[in-house]
């Protein structure tokens, strides 16, 4: 991933992670796609949750100012997807994440250590069970 994607990626994992996403996987998929460098997939426990994580997109895409190239989904649905032509973020409710099963689909694409793109934080992040917790 570029310079440019890395940090992209790491400032949607922490708005995602302010705003309590959980299983947060990147998958790097530049070298077996072109759609795009890479994917953020993250579960949310709820609609509304769904909803707050999606508004948080929003407001992070504005702060770095770029807009989206696509969105699509809804939080009825389950599933909403940010395409920002090189970062495409995913993000499901659990059932939608199951059935989907991104992470069997590209299992070809190199996965991205969460922990390795964002900034030492006050607490040191742990990965536990696929979970990253402070």
């Amino acid at each position: 991933m570029s310079t440019e994607t890395n940090s992209y990626v790491s400032s949607i994992v922490e708005r995602l992670l302010d705003r309590k996403a959980e299983d947060i996987v990147i998958l790097d998929i530049s070298e077996v796609s072109l759609i795009a460098d890479c994917f953020i997939v993250c579960t949310c426990r709820s609609n509304p949750h769904l909803k707050t994580v999606d508004e948080a997109l929003d407001e992070e895409a504005a702060e770095l100012g770029v807009s989206w190239h696509k969105k699509e989904g809804t939080p009825e649905a389950g599933w909403i997807l940010h395409d920002f032509s090189s970062v495409i973020v995913h993000l499901f409710l659990s059932e939608q994440r199951e059935y989907y099963s991104l992470e069997r689909l590209w299992r070809d694409a190199r996965q991205v250590p969460v922990e390795s793109l964002l900034p030492r934080r006050d607490s040191q992040l742990v990965e536990d069970g696929g979970r990253i917790s402070e």
